[in-house]
């Protein structure tokens, strides 16, 4: 299976996330494992300073299923976390 994951910020003063967003592409012959943040999960893109915060949903789509290579689009939006970020690693 084939796995589209897009990381979009949703801004605290607005209902819907932000148009873009980091996407990443992943691969899985069906014996690896796949891990991605649940919903109260911290998450940072060092390339992508607005995708920092606390993820909020996760939408899982599959568009193609049963076609020669099935597709799951996953979206995960990410909000302002207020948590000191200090707090979660020591760098």
């Amino acid at each position: 299976m084939r796995y589209s994951v897009t990381y979009q910020y949703r801004p605290k003063d607005s209902s819907r996330p932000l148009d873009y967003g980091q996407s990443v592409e992943i691969s899985s012959d069906g014996k690896d494992l796949i891990l991605l943040p649940n919903i109260g999960d911290h998450v940072s893109f060092p390339d992508a300073d607005e995708i920092r915060g606390i993820v909020e949903n996760r939408l899982f789509h599959y568009p193609e299923m049963g076609e020669a290579e099935d597709v799951c689009v996953i979206n995960i939006v990410v909000t302002k976390s207020e948590e000191d970020w200090g707090k979660l690693i020591k760098e």
